[in-house]
């Protein structure tokens, strides 16, 4: 029961909670604030996603296992960091929109997070779009790649040409 005026609880994300939301370009209204996670928080709530949990948490600690790695109170942390957490499609293609104007955030770490070749390209475009992201360093740990979706058009060797050429355009 949900008594009138009173808000729907929050839904929890599970892998493929966001599959309905078909890659949207940024809505015309929103303005970047240069934080990536207020304005990855922000466009999930415009576009009715169900934010990654990697953005929930903003003051975890470095060896903490969590997503960031906290210097100030003054916003993003220099460094973002998703480890152990499978990261889906939608994600990364906020990411890819939002990274050109997050002006904080200097180094990106996915460890453990099976980034197969779309969300590698994906996270490439972000970072090379216009040159306007400030990130100077990319991690990609620990990222055993599966055999592609069936229907992707991709196989295995493109999906790790694409990771190698990610690397070394860093």
């Amino acid at each position: 029961d949900i008594k009138e005026g009173a808000l729907p609880k929050p839904r929890a994300w599970v892998a493929g909670i966001n599959d309905h939301i078909r890659f949207p370009d940024l809505p015309a209204t929103f303005q970047t604030t240069g934080s990536l996670v207020e304005d990855y928080l922000r466009l999930c709530t415009a576009l009715g996603a169900v934010p990654h949990p990697a953005f929930r948490n903003r003051s975890s600690v470095v060896g903490s296992g969590r997503s960031h790695i906290k210097d100030d109170d003054t916003g993003d942390p220099p460094m973002f960091a998703i480890r152990s957490q499978l990261v889906d499609t939608l994600t990364m293609h906020f990411l890819n929109l939002l990274l050109p104007g997050a002006t904080r955030v200097r180094v990106l770490c996915f460890s453990g997070c099976q980034l197969e070749g779309s969300k590698l390209r994906l996270l490439r475009k972000g970072l090379s779009e216009g040159l306007g992201s400030p990130v100077e360093s990319l991690q990609i740990e620990w990222n055993p790649f599966n055999p592609p979706s069936p229907g992707t058009g991709i196989s295995d060797s493109e999906a790790k040409a694409e990771a190698a050429l990610v690397q070394r355009r860093l």
